[in-house]
Formats: structure tokens, sequence, C-alpha cells
């Protein structure tokens, strides 16, 4: 189905994403999994496209863009909302043709067969990569929030891979062939999908009753969850309730929280590489919303409560959660509380919760993501110029 005889090729497939979060990584590496489960000869390789584009300031835009989402989300959203007006400065025509030449020597390298992208920005510039350079690659735009957005929207893309019906049907009144579109949810890695028969139990799960209600609380990448030490304090005087707090890279919230010192019912914990045990054994996810730790616990028949959602795409992935009864959005600490309470007090809202899950679950076709990436191999490469009206 792929050609390994290509002149110069490196790479079959190559897959484009960024540090931003770990929502972007985790997609890619959840496709990763996907193609090579379909195609296990199949040479893949993954790049930062910050990386790769402009390395002597990746970490200082990872590190702005931390600084922004913790502390200044207003700025962040109004940046969000320019985008949608075609207003981004990273892909304004100077800096296209100042940061293009840098894909492009990496592209001309790896020769791939099929590029994917999880993150917009990787999108636009193999689309442009694509227009400038005449190549032949297919493009797969993987979008990893329950959005549709211009910046995700570019001309060369062959596939899109996206969260929900509704975000396809939004699509295609944009003008978007709708055969060009599959609905398979925002992929998630296969730990998540298939666990194995005999899974040795996480320290992070030891001295948890199995009778105990668990209540995770996950922030993504930056650690966003409740900061304030007396929340914790309350739930750690809740009956038969064990906590799971992961600060991911947030090291700061981390020692923050262990100077309080709290009873063994919570748990502290870092950056968790293998998240699925806990969400198999959580009884409640407390989230910030993103679009792959919302998708992995649907996954999960996971009932999920989204505190405060700040950040534009958080919002939108709330309110695809709230409106398809996966669980509920919480705006207060005051809030919150009341909501932890019903879930432990009330077994059928769990139960209702799960049965709307599953219903989820059901709706997408997850199991075909890599047959439909690899279908395109088949057809002839899409000329980048085609969509540049329709967008």
């Amino acid at each position: 189905m792929f050609d390994n005889n290509r002149k110069h090729r490196t790479s079959d497939v190559v897959i484009l994403s960024a540090g931003f979060g770990l929502g972007h990584l985790s997609a890619a590496q959840a496709l990763r999994e996907s193609l090579t489960g379909y195609a296990p000869g199949l040479r893949i390789e993954e790049a930062d496209l910050l990386e790769l584009l402009t390395p002597y300031l990746s970490r200082p835009l990872y590190g702005s863009y931390s600084l922004m989402v913790n502390h200044a989300a207003p700025m962040y959203n109004y940046f969000w909302e320019r985008k949608e007006e075609d207003q981004d400065v990273m892909t304004s025509k100077a800096v296209t043709r100042l940061l293009i030449p840098a894909l492009a020597r990496y592209m001309s390298e790896a020769c791939p067969r099929i590029a994917i992208s999880t993150f917009p920005l990787s999108s636009y510039y193999l689309s442009q990569y694509k227009a400038l350079y005449g190549a032949d690659f297919q493009l797969v735009t993987c979008v990893t929030d329950v959005v549709c957005r211009r910046e995700w929207l570019h001309s060369g893309t062959d596939l899109y891979l996206v969260a929900s019906h509704d975000i396809k049907t939004q699509m295609v009144q944009r003008g978007l062939p709708e055969n060009r579109i599959e609905v398979g949810g925002i992929p998630v890695r296969k730990a998540f999908l298939s666990p194995p028969a005999t899974a040795k139990k996480p320290r992070s799960l030891e001295n948890i009753d199995d009778e105990d209600f668990v209540i995770l609380f996950m922030g993504g990448g930056l650690g966003k969850i409740p900061r304030d030490p007396g929340f914790y304090n309350w739930l750690s005087s809740l009956p038969r309730t064990s906590s799971l707090l992961l600060t991911a890279h947030n090291t700061r919230l981390r020692q923050l929280l262990n100077k309080a010192r709290f009873s063994p019912s919570i748990k502290v914990l870092g950056y968790e590489p293998e998240t699925a045990p806990l969400m198999r054994r959580a009884n409640l996810l407390v989230t910030s919303a993103g679009g792959v730790t919302l998708f992995e616990a649907i996954a999960s028949e996971l009932p999920v409560l989204v505190y405060q959602p700040a950040l534009g795409q958080e919002i939108e992935n709330a309110r695809f959660m709230e409106k398809n009864q996966l669980g509920r959005i919480c705006h207060n600490m005051d809030e919150l509380k009341a909501q932890i309470m019903c879930f432990l007090n009330n077994q059928s809202l769990t139960a209702r919760h799960k049965a709307s899950i599953r219903t989820m679950n059901s709706s997408l076709n997850r199991n075909n993501i890599g047959a439909n990436i690899m279908e395109l191999l088949d057809e002839p490469v899409k000329s980048a110029e085609r969509l540049e009206q329709i967008l």
C-alpha cells in the first residue's frame, strides 16, 4: 500500500505537533499507534513544529504560552478570536516567507507520502509548503478540540479527523467536502481503548480501597486544577473518598499542595505518563476540559466535572460535554463541591451519565482511523489551491 522504494524517502508518515499542553502530543501518539496497528511496517516520524521552524525561540514561546494560560486567559482568548478573523502573526505573509524554508528542508529530507498535523499551525505550514513547493504528499489534519475554527481549515488538507458529527456538519456548511471529514472522536491511545488483561496496579492507586469513591483531578500538562488547599481539606473530610491530584509539569502547584500535608486520602502526584488505569479506577474526573482529556474520559466511561473553563477551546469542549450529558460544568468552588456531593450520594446520576457516554462511544468510528488515513495513498494528491476560495 505504501512505497518504501521512493528515492530519498526516510519516512512514510510524518506527524507534526507542538508542546502547547499535552493534548496535541497525546493525539500524535494515538495516531502513531493506530497507523502501526493497521500497517506494522510503516515508517513514522514525529516532530515538533516550533523546533523545526524556530529552534531558538521554541522554549521562550512555550514559556510565554504557560504564563498566558495560567495568568492571562482573557489575553489568550483575544488572540484566539483574532485567528478566526485570519489575523495571526504566525500566518502572516512575512513570517511565513521567513519560516517556511526550515520546514521545506525537513520535509524534502523526510519525503513522506502522508503528513499528519495535530496542531493548527502545523496544518497551515504544511498546506503552504504543499502549494509553494508542489509537494505530492497527502495532508491529514486531526482537530484536537471540539471546534470548527478557521485556524484548522487549510487548503491542502485531504482528510479531516474531527471529534463529533456536529463539527462535521459545521465544516460542510463552510464548504468542505463531506467525504473528506471523518468522525472518530479525538484520538486517544490504545491503553484507553483496550486495557491489558493483566496490568500491574500503579503505585498511585495503592492503599485505595475497592469501595472508595475516587475523584481524579487532571488539568493537562500545566496542571490546571483547583489550587485552594482548603478545598482538598474539605474533600478529605468526606467518608469513603480518595482523591488523586495530577499536577503534571506544574512543580510550583505540586510544592504548594505538598506543603499542606493533607490526609492520606489526598494524593498529590506530578506528571503521570500512564493515566489510563487511573481513569478506569476513578468514579469522577475534575478537569479544565482539554479536548484529549475529555475523550480519554469518554473512552474510559468516566463522568466529568469541568471546573472553570477559561480558554476559548475549553469553553467549547465543555459545551459539547454538557450538551451530550457526559458531565457538568462548575463555574465556582461552591458549584464544584455541590456537584461532587451529587455524584457521591446519587448512584443513579452516575448511571445516567455513563449511559450517555456509552451512546457517544458507539457513535464514534475510532477503529477505522488508521485505515481511513492509509486509504489516501490510493488517491491522487489534491491541489493545495482548490479550497482556497471556499475558506
